[in-house]
């Protein structure tokens, strides 16, 4: 799979595109980074370029400034001892990705390169998320290091791992492997904008004990049979918290209410033996099930249900999710990937009523959505949280959520609501030590150089931002006190979920903004 050379558009564009297929043959969900790890490390060396890994993975490629490049400016990247002001520029992104799929795909995030795809303007993956989050700002530093027609001062490429599961690397990050305190973060997702400012965050994972009733005969006699929520759109939890999109973890939790309720009342068996939904910690759920036991006439009952509540559901998301699909079937009818997520629980007992009722609590009282806005700065998300994921082993149904705050304080207090929420369901719950916000610098040299490079560049200035999202950032300029930073990338639209797409047209004017960025610090 290669891209194909398009004429419309520059040369430069076309190089970090076929650098970007190319960083595509790897799988690099986080923590599976050692292959592109070694891709990089190969290409390093075939252009001379020294590097350096630290005990977690991360990788730093030393680049010299260009012949180009101001003499003054021309100081070797990585060299500590003149203590003269370093102008070396760190370009500075993350290996791993976000593997999400369609419940129907057959893709292995273990094994399979990603399919590309393009539509237009539009480059998207089949059925699987694309990966331009953030290899594409591989891809773009992989282009300025080999063109010979381009003007830089040294550069320090930096990749770190695992940033997708809480921003590991970064926090692990050897601060002997950079030298530069200028960086540019290539993991912004709107072109047009540079962010100076992000929230910090902290996830929480939740144990409960299961009770399974003892083996009898009862549940013999009743049949396997699947409630499940499907069809969602998903996305990135820190950059479409606000937007009114579904989680399937809570509308199974309604569901799988109202289905109890229903069942009882006209003396059904409905017994709950496993509950599973949602994946990365940065991801709105988009689908979510539950492994049940009842009688066949039970069933129709919950077939029945199922269209009721999916009108309901189809109303109260009709902008964003109208697509929503409820569903009871059989087990043995179900999509493949169902059957096989259950093939061990099958053997399993039923839990007991007092664990079913305490799951199910759970996933209708565990925040998720908008906590807060910004009273500084109208429409920005101040504190939210995602409920991200459940999943069920023999003796325990563990639950995920990732709390993002711009202030530590509120960060602090929907933890403690989460702690809550845990501690009346008789649960164990332990917090990560998450990553901190990154404050603004709206005085920033190297803001100042960018915005007014786009506006020379565009006819306009670029949106300055903070964001909800969590970035590398502030990990980083905690460990480098003093480190100049922004953010900025091409337009990405629904990271984190099989839908995400980039845009080419954002990518060229990217691009050419990083460039005269570059060419103007050689200039300094």
């Amino acid at each position: 799979m290669n891209w194909q050379y398009d004429n419309e558009l520059d040369s430069h564009t076309n190089k970090t595109l076929d650098y970007f297929f190319q960083l595509s043959r790897y799988p690099r969900v986080s923590g599976n980074e050692a292959g592109i790890r070694q891709h990089l490390l190969t290409w390093a060396d075939q252009h001379g370029y020294s590097h350096a890994t630290d005990k977690v993975g991360n990788l730093v490629i030393y680049v010299p400034a260009t012949s180009s490049c101001t003499t003054a400016n021309r100081q070797a990247a990585g060299n500590k001892s003149s203590g003269e002001p370093n102008q070396t520029v760190i370009l500075q992104g993350h290996m791993d990705m976000v593997g999400e799929k369609l419940p129907d795909s057959q893709h292995d995030f273990s094994s399979d390169p990603i399919i590309i795809l393009r539509n237009g303007d539009i480059l998207h993956a089949d059925q699987t998320t694309l990966g331009a989050d953030n290899g594409i700002a591989i891809a773009i530093a992989q282009m300025i290091a080999s063109s010979d027609d381009i003007c830089h001062p040294a550069l320090e490429l930096c990749f770190t791992v695992q940033e997708e599961t809480g921003l590991i690397g970064a926090a692990e990050l050897d601060t002997n492997l950079l030298n530069g305190r200028k960086l540019i973060n290539l993991d912004s997702e709107d072109e047009g904008v540079i962010t100076i400012g992000c929230a910090g965050g902290q996830d929480s994972h939740i144990v409960l004990p299961i009770n399974r009733i003892p083996s009898d005969s009862q549940v013999e006699k009743l049949i396997p049979i699947v409630l499940g929520v499907s069809g969602l759109r998903g996305g990135h939890s820190g950059v479409e918290i606000h937007e009114k999109l579904a989680n399937a973890l809570q509308l199974l939790g309604r569901f799988l209410q109202q289905a109890k309720q229903q069942m009882e009342s006209v003396n059904e068996p409905c017994m709950i033996v496993a509950i599973n939904g949602g994946n990365a910690h940065n991801a709105i759920p988009r689908d979510a099930s539950a492994l049940l036991y009842c009688t066949p006439q039970g069933l129709t009952i919950l077939q029945g249900l199922a269209a009721d509540m999916q009108k309901d559901f189809a109303g109260e998301y009709y902008l964003l999710d109208q697509k929503v699909n409820l569903f009871a079937s059989k087990l043995q009818v179900c999509p493949t990937h169902i059957i096989q997520q259950y093939n061990e629980a099958i053997d399993w007992q039923p839990m007991d009523s007092a664990t079913t009722q305490k799951a199910i609590n759970a996933m209708l009282a565990l925040p998720h959505g908008v906590r807060s806005y910004s009273e500084a700065v109208p429409g920005l998300v101040e504190t939210s949280s995602n409920f991200a994921a459940v999943h069920t082993k023999r003796g325990t149904i563990e639950f995920l959520c990732s709390q993002r705050s711009s202030l530590p304080s509120a960060l602090k207090g929907i933890s403690t609501a989460i702690d809550s929420v845990a501690g009346l369901m008789g649960a164990s719950i332990t917090h990560n030590n998450g990553y901190p916000p990154w404050p603004p610098k709206p005085d920033s040299g190297l803001l100042r150089l960018a915005s007014d490079t786009y506006t020379a560049l565009f006819g306009k200035p670029p949106h300055i931002e903070s964001i909800h999202a969590g970035l590398e950032c502030g990990l980083i300029g905690a460990k480098f006190p003093g480190m100049d930073m922004i953010s900025i990338g091409p337009t990405i639209k629904y990271p984190h979920s099989p839908e995400e797409q980039m845009s080419i047209e954002s990518l060229q004017k990217l691009i050419m903004f990083l460039l005269s960025i570059l060419d103007s610090l050689c200039q300094a």
